[in-house]
């Protein structure tokens, strides 16, 4: 069962929750259910009793930054292995600082997709804030990984009817079709390693891109001898 509350759901320590909270029987008199349903209720018990990291790492920053070397064995670079560990220790749903504010982890993906069905006109995200402030001090408007709530939806609201229209993704699909099958071809060479298949990866998601905005694409071994530090 999952229990939802507000997507800005303030705990006693008054920092803001910026994703929906999301528990397992995180509810008076509620009992474990094998079902996913999605309960829309005011009885979500507070944020404080949601298991996670304690002590210092429930510190905005600090905490963040006391997860990874040298006061862990973790990295920025195996975050993966950071939130299996926190999953490991803390159970299937947990609580954890990513800088000033909290995330709500799960490690199952219905409750993932339940969330993100559930979440309404006006989802909250993690914004880019670097890019965010560089577009407040240079005059440039809004973008969506910069606003989130009803701002976010009065964006993507004008550009809906592009996005939302299979004919707009067709006339992209013959080219899109090449790049995908040139990653299938090159993915048949067995004595690739995990690193040369991460790189493959990044390269075919920025040659998809390439073909949308560019027009091109660039094959791999075309880019520019610097450019690999740019895509890992």
């Amino acid at each position: 069962m999952i229990i939802m509350g507000t997507a800005r759901h303030v705990p006693a320590n008054g920092s803001h929750v910026t994703t929906f909270l999301l528990a397992r029987c995180f509810c008076d008199g509620v009992s474990a259910a094998k079902s996913r349903e999605v309960l829309h209720t005011s009885k979500v018990l507070p944020m404080k009793l949601m298991p996670g990291p304690s002590g210092l790492m429930k510190l905005p920053y600090i905490g963040t930054a006391l997860m990874f070397a040298p006061f862990s064995r973790h990295s920025p670079e195996n975050f993966g292995a950071l939130i299996a560990d926190l999953h490991e220790k803390h159970g299937p749903v947990y609580k954890s600082r990513l800088g000033k504010d909290y995330s709500v982890f799960t490690d199952n993906a219905e409750d993932a997709e339940a969330i993100f069905r559930n979440e309404g006109s006006f989802p909250l995200r993690r914004l880019m804030t670097l890019s965010k402030v560089f577009r407040e001090r240079n005059g440039l408007p809004p973008a969506l990984g910069t606003v989130s709530g009803p701002a976010w939806q009065e964006l993507r609201s004008a550009i809906n009817p592009l996005l939302m229209k299979p004919s707009v993704c067709l006339q992209y699909l013959s080219a899109q079709n090449q790049v995908a099958d040139d990653l299938v071809s090159q993915f048949q060479n067995p004595t690739l390693t995990p690193d040369a298949q991460s790189e493959l990866l990044f390269k075919f998601a920025l040659e998809s891109i390439g073909m949308h905005f560019l027009s091109h694409a660039w094959h791999g071994e075309a880019l520019p001898k610097n450019s690999r530090r740019c895509l890992l």
